[in-house]
């Protein structure tokens, strides 16, 4: 974004280096600078946004074996279910931190969202969610301001939607 640079987190969804993201620190990037789990560097380039949704896709060039595959996830959670995101604030990927469901599915802003006790970083935006048994459940859309541990994830069901309505090869 210029001087300031901004941190946020993603995962790569395929095997062609497509990453899917939160879209609200995008509204004025001047590049976008991928650093992998490996701690190597690609250019990315953003391919869409949407602001409604708060979700983007980014494009890195490679081939890449491990991503998540999405379209067997889980869209439905109970009240209490414990969750677990793949923490990738600070450039720290691979730790999982456990959280807890703490309210049904509302809308908010209107957008569906899920609200957990979990510490969400800043930085954490972004990062997937997963059930006990691996299954994405969601992304990480962020905190409420003045707390470490209210976080918000954008559901499944969302991201399914987004990346049907994105012809992403």
């Amino acid at each position: 974004t210029g001087e300031v640079p901004l941190q946020f987190s993603g995962f790569l969804i395929n095997e062609k280096g497509t990453i899917i993201s939160t879209a609200h620190d995008l509204e004025k990037i001047k590049g976008l600078k991928i650093t992998l789990k490996n701690k190597n560097e690609l250019p990315g380039s953003l391919i869409r946004k949407d602001a409604q949704r708060d979700l983007s896709l980014i494009k890195v060039n490679g081939r890449f074996k491990n991503y998540i595959l999405w379209q067997e996830g889980r869209k439905t959670l109970r009240l209490g279910e414990k969750v677990y995101m793949l923490n990738c604030a600070n450039r720290d990927a691979g730790e999982f931190i456990a959280g807890v469901v703490e309210e049904a599915l509302q809308q908010k802003n209107k957008l569906p969202l899920w609200r957990v006790d979990m510490e969400t970083l800043p930085g954490s935006s972004g990062s997937p969610v997963f059930d006990r048994y691996g299954n994405l459940i969601g992304i990480v859309k962020g905190r409420l301001k003045g707390t470490d541990h209210v976080g918000f994830l954008i559901p499944l069901t969302t991201l399914d939607e987004f990346l049907k309505e994105s012809s992403f090869k």
